[in-house]
């Protein structure tokens, strides 16, 4: 849920500003203010989804 909120937060800011600046991320952080660790938390789960997913391309390759 926190990361959901996150996301909608981060796209919303971008009506206001089109960019990661640090106008930007001061009205991230307004609206939520742990968003450092959240976004940390989802780089994390981010590549563990895409390690696993290379790693099972992987071996689908071997046995073609």
């Amino acid at each position: 849920e926190r990361a959901r909120d996150y996301i909608i937060v981060h796209e919303l800011c971008h009506r206001g500003e089109f960019n990661h600046s640090p106008q930007f991320w001061n009205l991230v952080e307004r609206a939520v203010p742990e968003h450092r660790e959240i976004r940390r938390q989802l780089r994390s789960v981010t590549k563990e989804i895409f390690y696993k997913q290379r790693h099972s391309i992987d071996k689908w390759v071997v046995l073609l």
